[in-house]
Order: structure tokens, then sequence, then C-alpha cells
């Protein structure tokens, strides 16, 4: 917002004034004059001054977001896959499948984002994250059962074995509930250590080794181990630690960094609302062990701090194909601190690390590590662009090429291509005219693969078909053309186009719910809820505020809604049905004057 700029001299600045002004000054001698201006332009600049204190710059720059994709995978400590884990980014979210995996096909990206994996039963997961493009991304985490340690009366004091290297101690009458009222039970500590020579550290920790010191700057960190925390009633209530109470924590230092390890070292909290860990004090080390004084119980970490610098890396296999979806992990050696990310889909991994230090740098697959080096810095690693990967025994990378067609055999001009190798994951886009995808793709040597194309224009996919790998594939026109199973669809007076949301989550019982995200781009959730668990008539219920987000711009809101309920199966069947709805946006309506109509129809599985 631009601000008013004042003329001290004369009052041309305000002319609606000046010739009141000047026909009371013509009554006034010279000197009165004189005094009555400079009384003027000393409030005048009073006026200035604190508009200018209390306005500061105005003029923030909109966060940019561009259209990517992004390819999530959930896994517990033992590398089973997660099913059911509710993803969120933003306005998007999902539900991953039998294989804990949910894919984002279309979705707002600001190029450091920071995604939410929540389920019952486990630490809340999270990711912070860099992206360098619309590329897709893939991001792994390990959820963090909430085990628990152990159970104390909250009116005496209590020593809980985390396990038999790290502790708790408790003084009596510390513990309330969240809102800070006082608690009187049962106490069940809920923790899960994350060692610093942990191999999966940088899944299971949430956001990312960066942090905001004490005195605001953001920083680079080297863990020196981190653990989950959490404290429950007999209810499953949230319990805290008091204010001006705290608790003390025993946490092992990892037999790699204990020649590494300083007499003190940063105590951190990790904020979920930002996705940045946060300083809150110091940890000491007692032999083998940090000791630090906990405050409340969320996710802490024993971290060094070190200048930030960003870092933006490509890999390329020896014919020059971007190696995505690969771990790279670079050693901060001053710790032994290891932290990783995986490549995009073009092969680029990006990230804040520390400035200045030396780094081990080793590049890992599903068959283990595939290329080892080290550097004097950043600065070393940022001169290798690209990186080159080269083949070895161990590891074949196979290039892989088709044309994806849609069921009348004209080929698909927005989709994917995913390539499953048993250990891995791999995603190629398929865009233009012609429906063709191409990309390279690394695996163990004899390992069969499958591969399956996904539709977006059209809400389809195709089976997936099983191949033997070769080093040069061609797969021919390969159709998709399987309707998805589980879907809400509808479609708006006034719009030509269907929206179309898939992988639904339900809940039923007396009160069923059926919600999704948006799966073509129009950037809201839709779902909603109807009173019954059998084949009938319902009045729905639309849920996210009743609204859902237009292609023209404008935010449509649900006015009411009619379901009839066809099928309400028993376990793993179906819930289907069609529903009617009023739509309106304001003056204009949807797509005219007044309310639109609203048509669809819904399928998903009883689970």
């Amino acid at each position: 917002m631009k601000r008013p700029v004042f003329s001290f001299g004369t009052l041309t600045t305000f002319p609606a004034y000046s010739a009141r002004f000047q026909y009371y000054f013509s009554n006034f001698n010279s000197n009165k004059r004189q005094k009555i201006m400079r009384t003027i332009n000393y409030f005048l600049l009073l006026f200035v001054l604190i508009q200018f204190s209390c306005n500061k710059d105005d003029t923030n720059t909109p966060i940019q977001t561009f259209q990517g994709s992004l390819f999530v995978t959930l896994k517990d400590p033992n590398g089973i896959p997660v099913q059911g884990v509710m993803i969120s980014m933003g306005t998007s979210s999902g539900m991953t499948d039998e294989n804990g995996n949910y894919f984002f096909t279309d979705i707002a990206l600001t190029g450091d984002d920071h995604l939410i994996a929540e389920k019952a039963g486990y630490f809340k997961g999270s990711r912070r994250f860099r992206s360098a493009g619309s590329q897709t991304q893939f991001i792994r985490i390990t959820l963090l059962p909430q085990e628990e340690k152990g159970v104390f009366a909250s009116s005496q004091a209590a020593t809980i074995s985390i396990d038999n290297k790290s502790k708790l101690h408790f003084p009596d009458h510390v513990i309330v509930y969240e809102n800070g009222s006082a608690y009187n039970g049962n106490v069940h500590v809920l923790a899960n250590p994350i060692y610093g020579d942990d191999a999966q550290l940088s899944n299971k920790m949430p956001g990312d080794l960066i942090g905001i010191d004490d005195s605001g700057t953001k920083v680079a960190l080297g863990s020196l181990g981190m653990i989950a925390l959490e404290l429950r009633s007999d209810a499953g209530e949230k319990l805290q630690v008091a204010a001006t109470k705290s608790v003390e924590m025993e946490l092992a230092i990892a037999g790699k960094q204990v020649d590494k390890a300083p007499s003190t070292v940063p105590l951190w909290s990790f904020d979920e609302d930002k996705g940045y860990w946060v300083e809150e004090s110091v940890a000491t080390r007692q032999g083998n062990v940090y000791v630090a004084q906990l405050t409340h119980f969320s996710y802490w970490n024993c971290d060094d701090n070190y200048t930030l610098t960003d870092w933006t890396g490509r890999f390329v296999y020896a014919d020059g194909q971007p190696a995505q979806n690969i771990n790279v992990c670079l050693t901060l050696t001053s710790l032994n601190s290891e932290v990783c990310s995986l490549t995009d889909a073009k092969g680029v991994v990006s990230g804040g690390i520390p400035s200045g230090e030396p780094l081990h740098v080793s590049v890992k697959n599903e068959c283990g590590e595939i290329l080892v080096f080290d550097v004097s810095s950043v600065s070393e690693l940022a001169a290798m662009d690209p990186i080159k990967i080269n083949d070895s025994g161990v590891l074949e990378v196979t290039t892989i090429h088709g044309t994806a067609l849609q069921c009348d055999g004209l080929p698909i001009t927005s989709g994917f291509a995913k390539v499953y190798t048993g250990g891995n994951v791999f995603i190629f886009p398929i865009h233009g005219p012609d429906g063709n995808y191409e990309g390279s793709f690394e695996h163990c040597t004899g390992n069969l693969i499958s591969l399956q194309f996904l539709d977006l224009k059209n809400g389809l996919e195709s089976s997936a078909f099983t191949y033997s790998t070769e080093r040069n594939m061609n797969t021919g026109s390969v159709g998709a053309c399987n309707q998805v199973e589980e879907f809400i669809r509808y479609k708006i007076t006034g719009f030509g186009a269907s929206y179309n949301y898939y992988l639904l989550d339900v809940s039923p019982g007396s009160v069923t719910r059926i919600s999704s995200i948006d799966s073509i781009g129009v950037k809201g959730k839709f779902g909603f809820t109807f009173d019954g668990s059998t084949t009938g008539n319902y009045k729905g219920y639309p849920l996210f505020g009743n609204q859902i987000n237009l292609p023209n711009g404008q935010t449509g809101y649900f006015l009411q809604m009619n379901l009839t309920v066809t099928e309400y199966g028993l376990h793993d069947e179906f819930i289907k049905g069609t529903f009617t709805a009023k739509l309106n946006v304001g003056g204009n309506g949807a797509g005219g004057n007044g309310d639109s109509d609203v048509n669809g129809t819904f399928a998903v599985r009883n689970r």
C-alpha cells in the first residue's frame, strides 16, 4: 500500500481545506500566521511519524505456488506398510492404501512445504521438504507406534525406563490436563526414541533437520538423538506438564557419536504448526547420556546447530537419464549425524544443510549403497553437477518407454506411468498429444516389475501388467480402461466437466461419513454424512464448510443435499447411491443466475 506524501511547507496536500484556512489566516498578522503554520506542521510531522511507526511495510509478496505431484509412502519401523494413514498438506488430503502409498496427482506446492501423517495408535508423523519444480516428489515416512513405557500415579514421583538406555524422572504433582487444570489419576507414558545412529532417523523424525534458534534465526541441525513423547489418562485424554514444572530426561548417546558428542548441546522441541524444531534450552552430558529438563511433552531433539545453506543436486545414470526416488544421505562428519532425502522424478534433491562442514555422501536404493564419496564442504558438493551413478554388478538400470491409451484407443494426454519393482516405486509423466512416456529406473538383478497407467482426465486406470526386466523395455501401447471402483462424482449445471473424487474414507455406523480429497485439481475436500446404515432416502450433510472451489475462481456452497442409498453392504462390500443438491456462489450462481443443480453418484467399500 502506498503511504501518503505530505508537503510540510504548505497545505496544498489538503486542497479541500485550503480556502477556509486562507480565510481564517487573512484575519491574523504575519507572526500569528507563522506560529499557526509551525503548530500545524508540527502536528503533521507527528501524524506522519505515527503512520510510519504503526504501518510497517504491508506489501507482503503473496506465496507463489505451482502444481506438482507427490508420492507418499508410510511404513512402520519393521518396514510393514501402514494402511489408512491420513496424509494432509494445506487443503489437500488422502488416505494410504494397503501398500502404505498415497499419490497426490495434482497438488499445489510452494517449494518449501510441510506434510502431516496421522493415524490412531501412532505418533504424528510429518515431513518438511523442498521441491525444485513441478515433477513428482517422493516422501517416505516411518510412523512410530505409541508404545506404553509405564504407568504411575500423578500424586507420586516416578522413574519410567524408555528402554535399557534412556529414562524419564517425574516429580510428584507435576501433571495436568492439556488445558492446565489439575489432574489426579494414572499417567500413561507413551514414548519412542530415535537414536543418533538409527538408519531410519530421517524417515522417523518429524519435519527436517532445520530449526529456529533462540535468536529467531533458521539454522541447520546435526542430531545426537530424539524422542517422541506423550502422556495420557486412563480415558485416553492428553496430559501435559504443569506450568513452571519440568520432567527430567536422560537420553542415551549413540555408540558412533560417543567420541563426537559435546559436553552441552542445544535442546529443541518440534513445533507441529510451523514444521520446524524450536530451540528451548540446553542438554548436559553426563557420561553417555544427555540430561535435560522437559517443560512439555512432544518430540524432543538434542542437536548442535550450524549456519544454514541451501543445496540442490542432480543425480543421473550413466546414460544421462534422471536417477529418481533414490536416497541421498549426507553425514556431518563432526557429529556422525546423517540426514537423507529422496530425489524427485528429475533426479533432483534439494534442502538446507550445514555450511562449510565436511560431509560424507552416500547414495542408496533398494539394492544397498550404490555411490559413496566425501567432500570438504557443500561448495565442493555443489560443483559436482550432475552427479553420475555408474552401473554395477548389483545395480541394473532399465530404460522404459511406451504409449498409454484411453479406452477409445486415443492417447492419454494427462496421466502417469507407475513402475513398481517390489522394493521401490517410480513415476513417469504422460503428457503431450501422443500419450508417450519414458524414463529409467534401477533395480536389483533378476527382478520382475509391474506397470500401471493412470488416466487423470477420465479417472481411469489400467490393470497392473507384469514384465521381466530388460536393459531397454518397450511396453508398446497399453490401455487404461479399468473403472476406479471407489469414487464420488457429480456434475453442476453450468459446468461441462464432472468433479471426480477418489481414495475415499468411510466411517459406517448410525451416522455414515464418506469423504475424500479432490482428484482433479479443484483443490478442495469433499464429503458428506447421512443418518443411517441401510438402503433408503436420506438428507445429506456436506462436510468441510459445505463448500467447494470452482474452476472459475468462485467458491460454491451446498444449500441442500438429498441422497438415495441403493446398496449398504457388510464389511468390504459396497455402499453405493446417488444424490442431488443445490449449489450457490452468491448473486451469480455457479453457472448463471440463482442456484445451480448438482447430480452425483458415489461408491465406497465398507471398511
